[in-house]
């Protein structure tokens, strides 16, 4: 999948790049790291099969309405997943009515960290996968 260099929009970049990691069968999907060279946005973190699961889940589920921001939406795929008791979650930004697709991260896989305003440590190093 040939990728636009400066994607404008957040949820897309996200969703292209999950779209052409997911297509690979060695990989559960991923997400890019922003990284930038030449004024062109490269890079993505690769999550191996092992490293969670994809599901649907409903706007309901979410506690989400129809006017959500992408950061909303980040938020509680985070919260559904902790709930079920992954690590943590984000969407994939895929949509059907009233569903949208998440991407669950393991326990084996991921390590959740918070970031206060006094620990500017960057915390556990996430390994996905393998």
């Amino acid at each position: 999948m040939d990728l636009p260099s400066e994607p404008v929009d957040f949820a897309d970049h996200l969703r292209n790049v999950d779209r052409a990691l997911r297509d690979d069968s060695r990989y559960l999907g991923g997400f890019p790291n922003f990284h930038r060279r030449a004024g062109r946005y490269y890079g993505a973190v690769r999550l191996y099969k092992n490293a969670g699961e994809r599901r649907w889940v409903s706007k309901n589920e979410l506690h989400i309405g129809d006017n959500y921001t992408d950061l909303r939406l980040m938020q509680e795929a985070n919260r559904y997943a902790r709930s079920k008791g992954f690590a943590g979650g984000f969407p994939s930004f895929e949509h059907r009515p009233d569903k949208f697709e998440i991407i669950l991260l393991s326990n084996e896989a991921a390590e959740p960290w918070i970031m206060t305003t006094t620990n500017h440590d960057p915390g556990p190093i996430t390994e996905i996968g393998n």
